[in-house]
C-alpha cells in the first residue's frame, strides 16, 4: 500500500512510520522525517531503510500540509493524517478520491469532533488512540482503537540505583494548568526529585533541568528510582507513560480526578487510573500527603521498588507492546 504520513508529532512519527515500513507498505512521510538525509529533530533516532521518493520529496518541500496539491496526494492509495482537523477540511477535495485515516492522538476534545464529524459522513476513516474518547461530547466514532506503542527490548533494564523521583515533560511551567505543575511542586515539596525536558531549564531551580537525547532519555528511566506521572491535558495517556512503564521505572501517576481536564466538562479522558493495578505494577493518587509515602516507600525499598518495576515492565508489554499493536494496525489496513 502507498501511504502519504501527514505528521505534526515527531517522536509518534517516527514510531509509526518505522512500522508501516517494517509491515511493507509504501510509506512518504511529510513532517520532521520527510528529508531521509537530515532525519527527525534530534528526540530519536532516524528511522532504518527510510527511502523517500525524490520525486515526491521535491513536491512535498513546496506543499504546504493547510494546503496539498493534488500533485502531492495523487501517487498514494492511502493518507493518514495525524490529530489536526483542519489538514482534512482544508484538503478534503483533494482528499477525497483516497483512502483518508484521521489518526487521533490524544488532543481532541468536543470542538474537535464536530470539526471531523462531517467529513466521518463522507467516508473518513477514524482511528481511536484510546477508548476513553468515547466519553468525549459529540464523539464522531471509530473505525478501530490502536494504542500507541514501544519496543520491548529497546525499553528496559531498571537499575533504580539513582534515589531520585523524576519526571520528563516538555515545558512544565510554561504549560502549568495543562501539565499541573503546581501540584508537582506541592507532591515534590519532601522529597528528592528531577524534572526534565525542554525549556525546563529556565525555571531557576536546581532541580529542573533540560532537554534529554534518546540515549539520555533510556539512562534516566533505568538509573532513576521512581517517576511521576502527570500528564498533559487532555490526554488520555503519553509517550512518556509507555516509555517509563515499560522500562520498568516504578510508575506513579495521577489518580482520576485531577487526571481530567477540569475544564473540559464530560470529558472523562485520563486512562491512567484503568491501567494500572494500584500497589501492583505501579500506582496513582490525587492525594499530596498518599503520594509522598508512596514515593518514599520507593525511595527506601529497593526490594520493593524492584517488584513494582517488573510487574509494571510486564503489563506495559502487554498493553503496549508492539506486537499486539502489529497485528491492529495490519488487520485495519487490510
Amino acid at each position: 500500500m502507498k501511504i502519504l504520513y501527514l505528521s505534526c508529532h515527531s517522536i509518534l512519527e517516527y514510531d509509526e512510520v518505522k512500522l508501516l515500513l517494517e509491515m511493507g507498505h509504501d510509506v512518504f512521510s511529510h513532517g520532521a522525517y520527510m528529508n531521509p538525509e537530515n532525519q527527525g529533530d534530534g528526540l530519536r533516532p532516524a528511522i532504518p531503510n527510510l527511502n523517500q521518493d525524490k520525486k515526491i520529496l521535491e513536491i512535498a518541500l513546496r506543499t504546504n500540509k493547510d494546503h496539498l496539491t493534488e500533485e502531492m496526494v495523487e501517487p498514494f492509495d492511502t493518507v493518514i493524517v495525524m490529530s489536526l482537523p483542519h489538514w482534512i477540511s482544508n484538503n478534503w477535495e483533494v482528499l477525497k478520491k483516497k483512502r483518508v485515516i484521521l489518526r487521533t492522538i490524544g488532543q481532541n476534545s468536543y470542538v474537535t469532533e464536530k470539526a471531523i464529524a462531517p467529513f466521518r459522513k463522507k467516508g473518513l476513516q477514524i482511528i481511536r488512540y484510546s477508548a476513553k474518547e468515547m466519553t468525549i461530547p459529540g464523539y464522531a466514532g471509530e473505525d478501530a482503537i490502536i494504542r500507541f506503542y514501544k519496543e520491548a527490548d529497546v525499553y528496559g533494564g531498571w537499575i533504580g540505583n539513582i534515589m531520585r523521583v523524576i519526571n520528563l515533560t516538555q515545558s512544565m511551567k510554561n504549560r502549568g494548568r495543562e501539565c499541573n505543575y503546581a501540584f508537582y511542586r506541592r507532591a515534590m515539596q519532601n522529597l528528592p526529585h528531577t524534572l526534565f525536558g525542554p525549556h525546563n531549564e529556565t525555571i531557576g531551580e536546581p532541580w529542573a533541568k533540560g532537554a534529554l537525547s534518546f540515549d539520555q532519555m533510556l539512562e534516566a528511566f533505568r538509573r532513576h528510582r521512581a517517576y511521576f506521572y502527570l500528564g498533559t491535558y487532555p490526554t488520555s495517556y503519553t509517550l512518556n507513560f509507555i516509555e517509563a512503564w515499560m522500562t520498568g521505572i516504578p510508575l506513579v501517576a495521577l489518580g482520576p480526578e485531577r487526571g481530567n481536564d477540569p475544564q473540559l466538562l464530560g470529558h472523562a479522558l485520563y486512562e491512567g487510573p484503568d491501567l494500572i493495578s494500584h500497589g501492583k505494577d505501579g500506582f496513582y493518587s490525587d492525594d499530596p500527603l498518599e503520594l509522598e509515602q508512596i514515593f518514599s516507600d520507593l525511595l527506601n525499598d529497593h526490594d520493593y521498588a524492584k517488584a513494582v518495576s517488573l510487574e509494571g515492565r510486564k503489563k506495559a508489554i502487554e498493553i503496549f507492546g508492539k506486537e499486539a499493536v502489529w497485528s491492529v494496525w495490519n488487520n485495519f489496513l487490510k
